[in-house]
């Protein structure tokens, strides 16, 4: 259960960084309203779900690889 829910917590931790940072003058000025407009984006409603996991997963290769090294080298082998 604790892994799920640092899984979790990095992946909705991605989903406000990507919102924040990409529309940042969006949610400061009239947040209501770029958030009901969300499925007449052009991309589509989902895209920052979509957009998020796809840098989670990116993440996710990356920390297993640093992981996978890490251990390598601390066995010395």
């Amino acid at each position: 259960m604790k892994f799920i829910l640092k899984e979790l917590t990095i992946f909705l931790g991605i989903l406000i960084l990507l919102s924040l940072g990409v529309h940042f003058k969006e949610w400061m000025d009239h947040p209501a309203e770029h958030f009901t407009s969300l499925p007449h984006s052009s991309l589509g409603l989902w895209h920052p779900l979509f957009l998020s996991f796809g840098l989670y997963l990116i993440i996710a290769v990356l920390r297993f690889l640093f992981g996978l090294f890490g251990k390598f080298f601390r066995k010395g082998v």
